[in-house]
């Protein structure tokens, strides 16, 4: 599906606990064997995402969403024609 969420990210200071939460929560899958700070989880339908270990949480910033999109530096022009700013070089 065209510029579609493709991935959403949840940082947390306790992945254990993020993990057992969210998962009896939603009822999501949850794979924490691939990497050490890191977790994957899987909800009944698209799309998925991960949960990631960080030092510190800051109100607001505790979610990431990510956008697919076939053209980025096209997206990006297009953000800051409508008053947006690129945070992080790609």
């Amino acid at each position: 599906m065209k510029n579609a969420f493709c991935h959403i990210e949840i940082n947390t200071t306790n992945l254990k606990r993020a993990e057992k939460f969210y998962g009896d929560l939603f009822g999501w899958k949850i794979n924490s064997e691939m990497m050490s700070n890191y977790s994957l989880f899987e909800c009944p339908s698209p799309p998925g995402g991960g949960i990631a270990q960080v030092e510190k949480v800051n109100p607001g910033d505790s979610l990431m969403f990510y956008v697919e999109v076939d053209d980025i530096p096209k997206y990006l022009s297009k953000a800051a024609n409508l008053g947006g700013k690129e945070v992080t070089p790609k």
